[in-house]
């Protein structure tokens, strides 16, 4: 489990109360797990491969706004 590894290794998720992510960041209260998947991409069985993309949601990118961070480029 990706919350377990990366609390193992000191780096938890932002937002993971359990595993103890951070709940206040720049100030700002996180107001979730901050864990997106931004793109997913599986083989087709008839070949080549399907792509699925999601924009991040607003509150996560109003999060990175705070902190000074820049929004990850969507890609197609």
């Amino acid at each position: 489990q990706l919350r377990v590894h990366m609390a193992s290794i000191g780096r938890p998720i932002s937002g993971d109360s359990r595993y103890g992510g951070a709940l206040m960041l720049g100030g700002a209260a996180v107001p979730r797990l901050m864990l997106h998947a931004a793109q997913l991409v599986f083989p087709h069985p008839e070949g080549g491969e399907r792509r699925i993309a999601a924009s991040i949601p607003a509150d996560m990118a109003t999060m990175l706004e705070k902190l000074g961070l820049p929004l990850p480029e969507q890609r197609a």
